[in-house]
């Protein structure tokens, strides 16, 4: 019975750690704060894993447990009480007030939100117990992991192009405003791309590891690894995440030059191609898809990014409450408190989107000390890395390559907040700093496990890469010195008192005196209509009611006794429309009754393939006043924005992509890569 159970507990820790790996990827897509019922699940299979790991207790302490509870100190210890002076001295003024207001003078802990620390404490217990797990945890089901990582990212990957693809009506899991971004099993885009990018770099690593099982299967596995790779880059691209494109790109670079390993000339032979046909590549794919292109246009947005000012007073309030610090999750409030009037909007800042400064605003000095710690054991540790080279391939250059993502993308978000994330960061922290011989007593999987691992992950890219070449961009915002109207609220010129302008053509009728009146009378260029009796009449500028009034006081003077006099607009020649910008046949169009936008762009002869689809521009007079409205023309042509009516003297601009006509430029520059990708297509 006892051989038996020996035999079963392990099979069991197994599962246990594959399974909790999958339900965090999948459950926990979305900031732990907001996160609902899935949390308490996820933490309860988390202990049920521990449990099974540790239970019968082993000989001495677990492998990375002081680390652990290293970091889950930090923590607590904004939660011991301190003396009023401490206090007093180091906390706010405004801190201070409250406490005097509410009659808690006496020892208190440093943090202004007991509650909010004590569930980010709970949220790091968790965190911590993910780590102390994967340490524990044989190399075979890291590895298992490894592949269901993978695996999953390619299935978020052909979601996302669901996603895409309906317009945001299918599989929107979290409710998420990136949804059109194709955030797949996250909320946030930023994540996803983070996620696509980590699991590019981590093919490669079993790219090697399956390679080593026969050199016959080699390139096929090279093949397979490339074809998921560039998968999963385009998924990253998808998103428009910036610094999620940026270091996707650059871990699988360096993914590459890790674990495949090739010879000096060879690797500089494979960069040199492998930039020679995805630049021009990516820029065919910006010109005809216009997701890439839409992603590749928030980059010349920058400078704009509201996380400057998000920066800017998280750094205010962070010097506020230094050095103890606000307390671990009570960004939201503390924010609140030093936010500018004139920065207040009906949202909310959720974090600082820089983990390092939120965390130094919530744990202030105490943090610094300990995260500058943990760098100097983490550089430490990662020259050593790089100076061994284990065969088979060991785990710990990829966890380092995971680490140095996280690190890079906490500058400018907050991926470690995201259970599904964190259980990443957990797996990457424990391959990176088990020792040697941690990770290596029960093997690799075996070889027909692995190669159907890789014919899964093959089947999974396949859908989701061409799903994604037909998906619609994403929309950026621009400043405009006209007077701003949303899509949904732009105003019409049809309720608004009509002047009469050249070429206008007026119906006249002088009550009793069919001489005087006319069906038909045009206004000349100079904006006035010859009359008899009276001459030339300047009408332009006027209503046809003040021209009324004007005919009738003219006849009255000399020549009819009281005259009843109509002027009816027979004819506008304001029902003109023009469409400029980036279009195939720009020109002033007539327009009889309803035209729609989408109609417009057809009378254009639609945009050309450098045209900014996001950035359709209508200018409308209303009275006296300028409005102008942005239209996304992929939303249009799916319903989310309205397809408005247009009116009469109405200009429909639409915008040049300076992407778009960048890389076609290089098209251009390289006709030989033009026509291999036009013969491709």
């Amino acid at each position: 019975m006892t051989g038996l159970s020996d035999n079963i507990r392990p099979i069991l820790r197994a599962n246990a750690v594959l399974a909790l790996m999958v339900c965090f990827l999948l459950l926990g897509g979305k900031d732990a704060r907001f996160l609902g019922w899935p949390l308490p699940l996820l933490q309860l299979m988390a202990a049920t894993a521990f449990g099974l790991i540790f239970f019968p207790p082993r000989h001495g302490a677990p492998a990375g447990i002081w680390g652990a509870l290293a970091a889950l100190g930090l923590v607590a210890l904004q939660l011991v009480p301190l003396p009023p002076r401490l206090l007093a001295r180091f906390q706010p003024a405004l801190i201070g007030e409250i406490r005097a207001y509410t009659g808690h003078n006496g020892w208190a802990a440093s943090t202004t939100d007991l509650y909010e620390t004590f569930g980010f404490l709970a949220f790091a217990l968790l965190g911590a117990t993910l780590y102390v797990i994967f340490r524990n945890t044989g190399r075979a089901v890291i590895i298992h992991c490894l592949y269901a990582t993978v695996i999953v990212a390619l299935a978020s990957l052909t979601v996302a192009a669901i996603q895409i693809s309906s317009g945001g009506d299918t599989f929107d899991f979290w409710n998420s405003p990136h949804v059109l971004n194709g955030p797949g099993f996250f909320a946030n885009r930023n994540h996803q791309a983070l996620f696509l990018g980590l699991a590019s770099a981590t093919v490669w690593w079993l790219a090697k590891l399956r390679g080593g099982h026969s050199s016959r299967a080699s390139d096929k596995t090279r093949g397979i690894a490339l074809f998921c790779s560039l998968a999963l880059l385009l998924g990253a691209v998808g998103t428009a995440s910036r610094a999620g494109i940026v270091l996707a790109v650059g871990s699988t670079i360096l993914a590459i030059a890790l674990f495949q390993r090739p010879s000096r000339r060879i690797g500089i032979a494979t960069i040199s191609i492998a930039a020679g046909i995805f630049a021009p590549g990516l820029a065919a794919l910006a010109i005809f898809n216009d997701t890439v292109a839409g992603a590749l246009n928030r980059f010349e947005a920058i400078d704009v990014d509201a996380r400057w000012q998000l920066w800017a007073t998280s750094w205010i309030a962070a010097k506020e409450f230094f050095p103890l610090g606000s307390g671990y999750g009570t960004f939201i409030p503390v924010y609140a408190m030093v936010e500018p009037i004139d920065q207040l909007t009906p949202a909310y800042a959720n974090h600082a989107h820089n983990e390092y400064l939120e965390l130094f605003l919530e744990g202030g000095l105490p943090f610094a000390i300990g995260f500058a710690l943990f760098l100097a054991v983490f550089a430490k540790r990662l020259t050593a890395i790089f100076r061994h080279h284990d065969s088979p391939p060991s785990l710990a250059p990829l966890g380092a390559l995971w680490m140095i993502a996280f690190l890079l993308h906490s500058l400018v978000d907050y991926p470690v907040r995201v259970p599904s994330l964190l259980a990443l960061f957990a797996m990457g922290l424990a391959m990176t700093f088990a020792e040697h011989g941690e990770h290596t007593t029960h093997g690799s999987p075996p070889p027909s496990k692995d190669r159907k691992s890789m014919k899964t992950m093959l089947r999974l890219a396949l859908p989701g890469l061409a799903m994604l070449a037909g998906c619609a961009p994403t929309p950026s915002l621009d400043n405009t010195r006209a007077r701003l109207a949303t899509p949904d609220a732009f105003p019409s010129a049809q309720h608004a008192i009509y002047r009469v302008g050249p070429a206008d053509t007026l119906q006249i009728n002088v009550f009793g005196e069919p001489g005087l009146s006319f069906e038909a009378i045009t206004v000349d260029a100079t904006g006035t209509i010859p009359f008899p009796l009276i001459g030339n009449l300047a009408v332009s500028g006027l209503t046809g009611e003040e021209i009324s009034r004007l005919i009738a006081g003219r006849l009255g003077q000399r020549y009819i006794v009281d005259p009843r006099v109509t002027v009816f607009i027979a004819r506008s020649a304001a029902q003109r429309l023009t469409v400029e910008g980036d279009v195939v046949k720009p020109g002033v169009f007539d327009i009889q009754g309803d035209t729609s936008l989408i109609q417009a762009m057809a009378m254009a002869q639609g945009p050309t393939r450098t045209a900014k689809l996001n950035e359709i521009i209508v200018f409308r007079e209303v009275g006296e006043e300028l409005y102008v409205a942005r239209f996304d023309l992929a939303k249009v042509r799916k319903g989310i924005e309205p397809n408005i009516p247009l009116e009469g003297g109405d200009i429909v601009v639409v915008g040049y992509s300076q992407v778009k006509g960048t890389l076609r430029d290089v098209l251009q520059a390289s006709p030989l890569l033009t026509a291999l990708f036009v013969r491709a297509l």
